[in-house]
């Protein structure tokens, strides 16, 4: 529910510009709770020392993107977060943040085609590419790999499509789903 989302937001993200971002992009519930029903769902939170690991914050954000692009009139507002939540793991030099990094990415790449802008993505993508292949993420080089395949076809560029397959691998600890996509 709304109301669970902004709390574990409030909860998690302790940086006040990206807290005040997300809440201010975060959907508020249609109906406001009655005093029974907030008694009956009062939020706990596990009891782990502050501050939370930054895989929280990303789990928390994403959750958030996720619902944001779900609704297709808050474009602009998954645009926002979006480029909010990539650059802040970007800081982040972690294998357990890896995936989140991965899932950022795909989101992003997704935001930025719906709102048309999806050649501007291509030099981040080839470089997180380079990285991903540097820190031997094979999550992130293999969604990576995907996004740079679909942002070629997608403006015609069969050319460097092809020269991009031939000059690299496919991860060989590859997720299944990544595999799939790739080999269509």
């Amino acid at each position: 529910t709304p109301d669970v989302l902004r709390a574990l937001l409030e909860e998690t993200v302790p940086d006040e510009s990206r807290k005040a971002l997300y809440l201010e992009s975060a959907p508020v519930a249609d109906t406001p709770m009655t005093d029974d029903e907030k008694e009956k769902s009062e939020i706990k939170f596990p009891q782990l020392p502050k501050p939370y690991p930054a895989e929280m914050e990303a789990f928390s954000a994403l959750l958030l993107l996720i619902l944001l692009i779900d609704k297709k009139e808050k474009k602009e507002s998954a645009f926002k977060v979006a480029g909010a939540i990539v650059p802040w793991l970007k800081t982040f030099n972690r294998r357990t943040l890896d995936i989140f990094a991965a899932r950022a990415y795909f989101y992003l790449s997704l935001t930025y085609e719906r709102k048309g802008q999806l050649s501007e993505l291509r030099p981040e993508l080839l470089a997180a590419y380079r990285t991903a292949c540097l820190r031997h993420d094979a999550m992130g080089q293999a969604t990576l790999l995907n996004l740079l395949l679909r942002n070629y076809l997608a403006h015609n560029l069969y050319e460097q499509a092809l020269k991009l397959v031939q000059k690299t691998n496919f991860p060989e600890s590859r997720p299944n789903a990544q595999y799939a996509r790739y080999l269509l």
